[in-house]
């Protein structure tokens, strides 16, 4: 049948409207014949989502009369009793024009896009156009029940009838919509896991209708195969069925997931996702899993197979890309799942994990292990992996009465493909925490990044812990007010105590309630290098007390509430307390068999799957060294933490007994006690060292006291430090140095040695504004272990350092161990000798305020204060600026 050309067609459809209204409405003057608003389509559910997550659904306004309306005259509302509830904007509609309104609830307006102040719904209500003078009806539908991304207007050729169509905002619909949606397909056999092949009969009562299926995860389409015989199924194959009719949307899509003739130790999560969502190159997650973000959720059936092969379960949901270094570095990556109601129900009800008094879920994580496991790029670490790292600190936290993720371990197979052993846990969000604590806004922040609500209470912690002497009680008094002292503080002993060596720079979680009392609470996330897994390499020494007071804001509110006496005894009196009980190797040692016998079945299948050159003993022995590590770690927490902490040792009198988990602890009451006021570190005075003046111990580096010698027949200069760290607020180190004026370059070719236990020692080139801890500096820096190289800087005085490790760090095998500190006004920048071009190359650099005479100079801090680490330095060589030579600066 040929069809009408469009302008035709909208002229009849203007003209039947027109005709309509006449007999809907009364008119009052012949002006108002031709103005007629009409609700021409709408979305109420769709996958499409802004940056906040919100769904974009919207309704179409189309000007059908032949004047021009004001928009700003009228209203449009989903409620009876407020006709007026929102106004439109001041927006003229031209004739044969459209209108669209985001139904988001945000309710603002901005040139071009326009917010209601309500959310449509999708199980159908009312809907209409009230004009403002007289709240006179102009036009109104109740809409039935919608289906997601299906929008419901009017056809353009019957305009009274209103059907399902692709959405086509501001747009004339589609001649092709539906008036209703087909009933699902009926599967004989429900999907599970099978000795043998099975066989499958689709069934539909609806007459004319075709079931149309996929065996590949892809979602049926029209032009799918029409299903006409039983479907014999021999291999692991996702079955997906929707049935379609003539007039009607297709049906919601079904699917099942076979597993034949499978090994199955574990319960099975299947995810089923058109195969481009995952694998595309320009669309897929897996494809492109360093992207975030609501533009990168695909959908996705999700089922529970049970041991004993029975489905227990399928909802449709979202799916993410999860995790940090992973994203990029791992082959087998963790995933996010989410249940909005624009793929199924809005929540999961079902009580997935055992252990956790739940039922219903909003979002889970599905965690792939990374630096506990099999895929890590690591020889070492892969043979310390154990998988069960993360899940057993996080239980261990809940034992110690904190609120902490609960979790399971599961077989996943996407599209039937077996991907290995993974562990679901709960995420931590504001549901997750309104599940434990109540219903509650939340402020929620992750590794310094705000996750929900915002930073201005986060930041008033940290500055007021950064910059208020914590030796004066009303200042520790009102710190310990913002904080959950006993969650936070065992929390703190925890990450020590595990030697969580990826913390406390990253992977964390804390939470406050949005409230004038609220307080904050860390939560315990991400342990995979725990238990002498990951980077600890089976060790179980590190000073881990030492490196939970560096990096960030964590590091800075521990160092802070150590600087308080009353702290101190808090936090001895809570170590020890730990250590007698949740943190006993009595109540460790069965806590990590029980994590390990829910996950040994598993394991066999993982070798198979990710690292063949892997087995079950590998991992028993990894396990063997787990139980070193729980058997002798207290004793080494003990020396590093009495060693720092000048008090008497307590007598431990609580009780061996498991703690009740609890949602948290009593914040105790901080009595007076006296001011300390310490000593001010002084330099050192020394003879001429080589082109420098003197050498000093920067910060409280004291502990071990470095020097400098320069060896006049070689040239070479030794450095040796202790301290732990140049970064944080305070530095701690040795410098050896001397003032300049005005712009410079200085030269070395740098190594070291580390006679500590941290793999974090730094030699460096340094500029520093004064010899005070707190001073602003930049500083080309050389890490001993890895002979990784980066930038450091503190842009002001008393304020957190910055680093570009992140960013422009440089590996071993990209320089020759010779750097460059080039200041040019207050350009400060760092250049190495690059191996691959054989010559100078710009690393990266910072503008920084410091005034005239600064320090420059050679630094070593061993990060493990008492400990020494020595920096040796060739080639020095130091250039003023009537002979800098610029030529290589513009690189």
């Amino acid at each position: 049948m040929q069809r009408l050309p469009i302008t035709f067609r909208l002229t009849c459809f203007r003209a039947f409207i027109i005709l309509a209204s006449i007999t809907l409405i009364t008119l009052t003057s012949v002006k108002s014949y031709s103005q007629i608003l009409l609700i021409n389509e709408i979305l109420t559910s769709t996958s499409e989502t802004d940056q906040n997550g919100t769904p974009l659904e919207w309704v179409e306004i189309f000007n059908a009369g032949s004047e021009a309306v004001d928009l700003v005259q009228y209203s449009l509302t989903d409620d009876l009793q407020n006709p007026r509830k929102w106004n439109f904007p001041p927006v003229t509609l031209e004739p044969g024009g459209y209108f669209l309104a985001m139904a988001t609830a945000y309710d603002y307006y901005n040139p071009g896009e326009y917010h209601t102040n309500f959310r449509l719904d999708a199980d159908g209500e009312y809907l209409a156009i009230y004009r403002n003078s007289d709240l006179l009806v102009i036009d109104s539908i109740n809409y039935p029940v919608q289906q997601k991304n299906v929008s419901y207007g009017r056809d353009p050729n019957t305009p009274e009838k209103w059907v399902f169509l692709d959405p086509t905002p501001k747009k004339v619909n589609p001649a092709d919509g539906s008036v209703g949606s087909a009933e699902a397909p009926v599967f004989s056999i429900p999907g599970g896991a099978f000795d043998a092949a099975v066989t499958v009969e689709l069934s539909t009562d609806q007459d004319d209708a075709d079931i149309r299926y996929t065996l590949d995860g892809s979602p049926p389409s029209q032009t799918s195969p029409i299903y006409t015989n039983p479907i014999t199924i021999n291999k692991s194959t996702p079955l997906r069925a929707s049935v379609f009719m003539e007039e009607y949307a297709p049906s919601d899509i079904i699917t099942h997931t076979y597993f034949i003739n499978e090994d199955m130790p574990l319960p099975i999560i299947s995810l089923v996702t058109d195969p481009p969502g995952l694998w595309d190159r320009s669309k897929g997650i897996y494809a492109n899993a360093s992207q975030h973000g609501p533009n990168w959720e695909r959908s996705a059936s999700m089922e529970y197979i049970k041991l004993d092969g029975s489905r227990w379960f399928g909802v449709d949901a979202g799916v993410r890309i999860h995790g940090g270094a992973s994203r990029d570095r791992a082959e087998k990556k963790s995933f996010r799942v989410y249940f909005r109601t624009n793929y199924g129900p809005g929540r999961l009800n079902i009580p997935l994990i055992p252990s956790t008094p739940l039922d219903d879920f909003d979002s889970f994580i599905l965690r792939a292990g990374y630096n506990d496991s099999w895929i890590h790029w690591d020889a070492i670490e892969r043979q310390v992996a154990v998988y069960i790292s993360d899940q057993l600190g996080r239980t261990v936290h809940g034992d110690m009465g904190s609120v902490f993720c609960h979790g399971i371990y599961a077989g996943l197979y996407l599209n039937a493909d077996y991907w290995g052993v993974y562990n679901l846990c709960e995420r931590v969000d504001s549901d997750f925490l309104d599940s434990y604590y109540g219903d509650e806004e939340w402020d929620i922040i992750s590794d310094d990044e705000v996750k929900e609500g915002d930073k201005t209470e986060w930041n008033r912690l940290i500055t007021f812990a950064a910059s208020k002497d914590m030796r004066n009680d009303d200042n520790y008094a009102q710190l310990v007010d913002m904080i959950d002292l006993e969650q936070v503080t065992s929390y703190y002993i925890l990450n020590i105590w595990v030697q969580n060596h990826d913390w406390p720079h990253h992977n964390w979680f804390t939470a406050r309630e949005r409230r004038p009392d609220g307080k904050w609470k860390f939560l315990v996330w991400d342990m995979e290098d725990s238990f002498g897994s990951g980077v600890s390499r089976g060790s179980y020494n590190m000073n881990s007390f030492t490196n939970a007071q560096q990096g960030g804001s964590l590091g800075t509110l521990f160092k802070a509430l150590l600087n308080n006496d009353q702290y101190k005894q808090y936090f001895m009196d809570r170590l020890y307390y730990y250590l007698d009980t949740v943190l006993n190797p009595e109540h460790l040692l069965p806590m990590l068999d029980d994590q390990a016998n829910q996950i040994r079945v598993g394991i066999p299948s993982e070798a198979e799957r990710w690292n063949q050159n892997m087995n079950i003993d590998v991992w028993e022995e990894a396990l063997n060294t787990a139980r070193t590590f729980i058997n002798n770690r207290t004793e080494f927490v003990l020396n590093h933490v009495t060693r720092a902490i000048k008090l008497p040792t307590p007598t431990p009198t609580p009780a061996p007994v498991k703690p009740t988990p609890t949602p948290g602890g009593p914040t105790p009451t901080p009595t007076s006690t006296p001011t300390v006021t310490p000593t001010p570190v002084q330099p050192i005075p020394g003879e001429e060292l080589g082109i420098f003046e003197a050498s000093v111990d920067i910060g409280d580096a004291l502990a071990a006291e470095g020097e400098a010698l320069f060896d006049a027949s070689t040239g070479v200069y030794t450095v040796t430090g202790s301290g732990t760290d140049i970064w944080g607020t305070q530095d701690e180190f040795h410098f050896l140095y001397k003032q300049i004026s005005g712009d410079f370059s200085l030269e070395a070719e740098m190594s070291g040695e580390n006679l500590g236990g941290s793999d974090w020692a730094k030699i460096t080139l340094m500029a520093r504004d004064s010899l005070d801890a707190d001073a602003r500096h930049f500083a080309p820096r050389l890490q001993e272990s890895t002979l990784q190289a980066s930038s450091q800087w503190r842009m002001e005085t008393g304020g957190s350092a910055g680093s570009s490790a992140s960013g422009s760090r440089i590996n071993a095998n990209q320089h020759d161990g010779r750097f460059r500190l080039v200041r040019d006004g207050d350009d400060f920048n760092t250049y190495y000798f690059s191996v691959d071009l054989n010559d100078w190359s710009y690393l990266d650099g910072q503008t920084i305020f410091m005034d005239d005479p600064i320090y420059i100079g050679l630094a070593v801090t061993s990060h493990d204060n008492g400990n020494y680490a020595k920096g040796f330095y060739e080639n020095v060589k130091l250039t003023l600026p009537h002979t800098v030579i610029y030529d290589w600066m513009m690189h």
